[in-house]
């Protein structure tokens, strides 16, 4: 799946990726998907989330996220170099530049 999505008055960019691999979740569960793999360039999010030991101020995002997974079939999440992924950090780049005009 491609897409990108604007998160208004995110507390830091660590809540903006959580917020984004919550949504990946919720949408490919809405279509149908049973067995997903996630990939985020965001090593300390990846690890929080994997060790189930997060941030204070992601707890409730980490829930969501773990509640989420707990409902497919086969899920993973691993962390992936920036410069391994560059698509979806060009994508990413992208919408944050779109936003930023349109405010």
């Amino acid at each position: 799946m491609y897409g990108s999505k604007c998160f208004d008055n995110t507390a830091s960019a660590l809540t903006g990726e959580a917020l984004a691999i919550r949504l990946a979740f919720s949408h490919a569960l809405s279509l149908g998907y049973t067995r997903v793999c996630v990939f985020s360039d965001c090593q300390v999010l990846v690890r929080a989330i994997c060790s189930k030991s997060s941030p204070v101020e992601l707890y409730g995002l980490v829930c969501d996220i773990e509640l989420l997974s707990s409902l497919f079939d086969y899920c993973t999440l691993s962390f992936i170099s920036r410069s391994l992924n560059l698509e979806a950090d060009l994508l990413a780049k992208s919408a944050f530049c779109n936003a930023a005009l349109t405010t």
